[in-house]
């Protein structure tokens, strides 16, 4: 997927009190619409963290999900973070094997909801095993709960989506909830119709958004539209606030551009929240440039806009006090997380090579292995590979094994074009599955696998020298470390070539 940003030219006007607000209130089939320039105040913020109980928002413009003892985060080594009220950070544990979450929520009895890349739902029960609960509603769906678990909401993921037809009833958002009659188990419940676009093919991006969950309503903010809807629990429209964002996409379209297809759109809203004032917090761009953002307090109760403030940084750390007290600041001054990560073993691979042998993970036992899947149609594999056989010629192999995990399902095509690059590493053949076994979103995918067998650290995609640079100075970090038991979680771990953040 390639992104195209339409030029526009929009005029920011410096944030200052005003008196009245310039608003449009308007009743549509019993539906409360409001339409609001400018706010009824300007957000007045403390650019430090607080020092009273409070709730973080987002971090590094990731949105964290609320949660009994303070909010939930993805951080950007995909680890599951915790932040209590006073802004302490706390590992959750979860058995992920290689997958890579995309949304937490809160479930019930110290339980949590992921979705991962691949469009998958997990339940994560109190002790971090997971069970995946199979593929929901929409190709890529977010999660979002009330800091009290109780029933789950789905949406349309903002990061990732597909191109499909969909039904001509398919829904808005979805609610699945534990029913404890007759029988057990879960219930889904599709909520509203989604909104179809000209392109029908677009109907996940133009209907994609976040979720905020309050005590009796839910509020969605879409990725593209400068909306933002209010629900009863049941599904029914209550009211839709609007700031009059000129650079919002009424409706996604197809585009040919020097012989390419784009797709004309621009983002929105950022995220929502329910902050612990009860109020809504919504992050949005300000204009075209996404270089900066803007954030709004809707009133949860009316859809009034209540207070705006233009942050610089397009990826702020925001924190919200019960009284509505709004820190934005650095995450650096946050206080580091203190748990340790315990290393996942990679499951027990074992495949064929081209040369007619075998090869398993067992086999590099008291090695360190630098693991790369893919597949000869996959150009940015192609790219790759001249630098990744540069790296493991000037590693020693004594501690050292580079192994090519080929995905293509006719092993012709592998042998093919390791023939004619001349490359002398071992190609094992996974067939078409490894990139399911190893929970892998796209290709490439490099993962560096301790001298025990356990995943380390991994790259999706390919973003050229610097990722290379950046697995060489792992690879050899690995091979100083020895065979210690737990590490502890690198900043930006996951290299991310396909999402856009």
């Amino acid at each position: 997927m390639r992104y195209r940003s339409r030029s526009v030219a929009v005029a920011v006007a410096v944030a200052v009190a005003v008196s009245v607000a310039v608003a449009v209130v308007s009743d549509v089939h019993g539906v409360r619409h409001v339409r609001t320039h400018v706010a009824t105040a300007r957000l007045l913020f403390d650019s430090i963290p607080p020092t009273d109980s409070s709730r973080l928002l987002w971090l590094n413009g990731r949105r964290a999900a609320p949660s009994t003892r303070g909010a939930l985060v993805i951080d950007d080594a995909g680890a599951i973070i915790e932040y209590d009220r006073a802004l302490n950070a706390h590992m959750r544990s979860a058995s992920l094997s290689g997958r890579e979450p995309i949304s937490v929520a809160e479930g019930d009895n110290g339980s949590l909801w992921l979705t991962d890349a691949s469009g998958h739902l997990l339940h994560v029960d109190p002790s971090g095993q997971v069970q995946d609960r199979g593929t929901a509603p929409f190709s890529f769906p977010e999660v979002a709960s009330s800091a009290r678990g109780g029933a789950l909401w789905l949406s349309r993921s903002r990061y990732r989506f597909s191109y499909v037809l969909p039904s001509e009833t398919a829904p808005l958002l979805a609610r699945r909830a534990r029913h404890d009659g007759e029988g057990g188990g879960d219930t889904l419940t599709s909520l509203g119709r989604a909104e179809r676009p000209a392109h029908v093919p677009l109907t996940e991006l133009a209907n994609a958004g976040q979720l905020a969950v309050g005590h009796d309503r839910v509020f969605y903010a879409p990725f593209i539209r400068d909306d933002v809807v209010a629900f009863s629990l049941a599904g029914d429209t209550l009211w839709e606030s609007s700031r009059a964002l000129p650079h919002s996409t009424v409706t996604p379209r197809f585009e040919v551009e020097h012989g390419h297809v784009a797709v004309d759109y621009h983002p929105v809203n950022l995220g929502i929240v329910m902050g612990p004032d009860d109020r809504v917090y919504v992050l949005s761009t300000t204009d075209s440039t996404m270089s900066s953002s803007r954030l709004d307090v809707f009133d949860a109760m009316d859809g009034s806009l209540l207070r705006s403030a233009f942050l610089q940084s397009p990826t702020p750390t925001i924190a919200v006090t019960a009284e509505g007290g709004v820190h934005v600041f650095g995450a650096d001054k946050l206080r580091p997380v203190r748990d340790v990560k315990p290393r996942e073993p990679v499951p027990p691979l074992a495949y064929a090579t081209l040369t007619g042998g075998r090869l398993s993970i067992a086999d590099n036992h008291g090695k360190v292995l630098l693991l790369n899947l893919w597949a000869s149609w996959c150009a940015p594999c192609r790219e790759e590979m001249p630098a990744l056989d540069s790296l493991q010629r000037a590693m020693p192999s004594t501690d050292f094994h580079f192994v090519a995990l080929n995905d293509d399902r006719d092993q012709g095509l592998a042998a093919r074009f390791i023939q004619q690059r001349g490359f002398t590493f071992d190609v094992a053949l996974g067939g078409g599955d490894a990139k399911a076994t190893l929970h892998a979103p796209g290709l490439p995918v490099t993962l560096l696998i301790d001298r025990e067998g356990r995943e380390v650290q991994r790259w999706i995609g390919f973003s050229g020298h610097e990722q290379i640079e950046a697995i060489r100075a792992a690879v050899q970090a690995e091979r100083e470390r020895g065979n210690g038991s737990t590490v502890t979680p690198m900043t930006g771990g996951h290299h991310h070539g396909i999402r856009q953040r």
